[in-house]
């Protein structure tokens, strides 16, 4: 008799086992109670519905015979919906923006510029922004989703140029009214000459004087606008724009922005008796 004892398999056996292994796997997971694979639905205020073809515009350098440039985006209204541009709203002061039209329906395209007048800036590299503020609107024209996108352009400014010094002036008006003065300095290290053929103000309470060149033995020459702010003003800021027309060639118009701000009267102090 063969003597009794364990079953041990053979190496033969145990490779057929496990060639089979993957198999049983699989026949394991389809045995399994199965899940729904249906992807969950996407959030449509998440998707803006303008895309833009660049969000970024290189400039490059500006010419010294040119004061402004223009920045151009184009985009497409790529949504199911109508969409209406509300604002478009630049980092800067220096920065205007044209756009031909506020509407656009699904598949169109359309176009703004963002131009910068360098008058007010010193030279070099420079990068600004600008916000469009839009949103889709159903059929019946009622304001569905609101979206904000960012664009951006550089530009080198050259370096012999006119500098207004400040680019922009902000006042806070004294409660009293006393007027206030500002000085605004037109810097020029170019060899050109030229004249300040008139100044205006946007706002009946800022009156303007054209002091005229300051004699300087070096560095840039200097021409001088006084400006005289008179009146209270209320506490919410108010904007106001100073255009200066001149026969440079380059530099015809150049305009200063204001900001203008009345203050809180000052509340007498008492002492108790």
């Amino acid at each position: 008799m063969k003597p009794q004892g364990r079953y041990v398999p053979s190496r033969r056996s145990f490779c057929f086992l496990l060639a089979f292994l993957p198999l049983f796997g699989s026949l394991a997971a389809a045995l399994q109670p199965r899940t729904s694979s249906r992807m969950s639905p996407v959030d449509e205020s998440s998707i803006p519905p303008l895309v833009f073809q660049q969000y970024m515009n290189d400039l490059g350098d500006l010419d010294e015979n040119r004061s402004s440039g223009a920045a151009g985006f184009v985009f497409e209204n790529a949504s199911n919906w109508p969409v209406h541009i509300n604002k478009i709203t630049p980092s800067c002061g220096c920065l205007t923006t044209r756009i031909a039209h506020l509407d656009y329906p699904p598949g169109s395209e359309g176009e703004f510029f963002i131009q910068i007048d360098s008058a007010g800036e010193s030279s070099g590299p420079k990068r600004f922004d600008a916000v469009v503020s839009y949103e889709t609107r159903d059929n019946d024209g009622k304001p569905r989703h609101q979206y904000e996108e960012k664009v951006w352009f550089k530009v080198t400014i050259p370096q012999k140029k006119l500098i207004v010094e400040p680019a922009a002036v902000i006042i806070y008006q004294a409660a009293n009214g006393t007027p206030t003065r500002r000085m605004v300095q037109l810097m020029d290290s170019r060899d050109a000459e030229y004249k300040i053929l008139s100044v205006e103000s946007s706002h009946p309470q800022v009156h303007v004087n054209v002091i005229g060149p300051r004699p300087t033995n070096s560095g840039p020459k200097i021409q001088e606008v006084e400006l005289v702010v008179q009146g209270t003003f209320p506490e919410k800021p108010t904007k106001a724009v100073i255009n200066i027309q001149t026969d440079d060639s380059v530099y015809r118009s150049i305009r200063v922005p204001m900001l203008l701000q009345g203050m809180k009267p000052v509340e007498e102090e008492t002492t108790p008796e």
